[in-house]
């Protein structure tokens, strides 16, 4: 990790039906009955699917949860 403050973008895989298929994202998923919280569930989440470990990442802040 740098010291500068990153932002990691995904492009959503393309479905059929889908309406936000192809769209730039947020790594983003469920939260798992494993998971202590949401920031647990971020993490893993980032790490399934961009491979990329964030355990030792600072928290810069949150945005507010949304159900799609």
């Amino acid at each position: 990790m740098t010291a500068e403050p990153r932002v990691l973008i995904i492009e959503r895989a393309p479905y059929d039906g889908d309406p936000w298929s192809s769209d730039l994202a947020f790594p983003g998923g469920r939260l798992e009955p494993d998971d202590a919280d949401a920031r647990a569930a971020a993490e893993r989440e980032t790490l399934e699917e961009v491979g990329l470990d964030l355990s030792a990442a600072r928290l810069l802040g949150r945005l507010d949860d949304r159900a799609a």
